[in-house]
């Protein structure tokens, strides 16, 4: 298996299996741009991370493939994600919560004024390292 820190050294995703995007689902984003950027899924049992590896541009204007790693994650880093997921939805709101489709409810904001009880903290927590964490697959979306 290929590290986290070698696939986005090399950007190369040629040595990493594609996974078919009807065996993940969706659990939580983390971060939203135009699409997801990076989160949670579910892949064969196993909770996993995503992170968006690329976008390609499509010749159909508003078309784009992007391109998510899916990485492996240690017990004590799934419950960081988890411990921080569930302060998010506490304080922020559940928006980044997919349903069964895998939309986003974007009506489940909560009032800005917790929304610091999140954020402060969150930008003063030790940041994640993935580096040497095994990448499982790519997928398309």
């Amino acid at each position: 298996m290929t590290t986290y820190s070698n696939i986005m050294g090399s950007k190369d995703l040629s040595n990493v299996p594609q996974i078919d995007r009807k065996d993940i689902k969706f659990i939580w984003y983390n971060d939203w741009w135009d699409g997801p950027i990076n989160g949670m899924l579910l892949y064969q049992n196993r909770k996993c991370r995503f992170d968006l590896f690329d976008r390609e541009e499509s010749v159909n204007p508003g078309n784009t493939l992007q391109r998510y790693i899916v990485i492996e994650l240690t017990a004590e880093q799934i419950e960081t994600e988890e411990y921080w997921h569930a302060l998010f939805v506490e304080k922020a709101g559940s928006h980044m919560v997919p349903d069964e489709n895998g939309i986003r409810q974007t009506d489940r904001v909560k009032p800005s004024e917790t929304w610091g009880e999140f954020y402060e903290p969150y930008k003063n927590r030790e940041k994640a390292d993935f580096s040497n964490n095994f990448v499982i697959g790519f997928f398309e979306f």
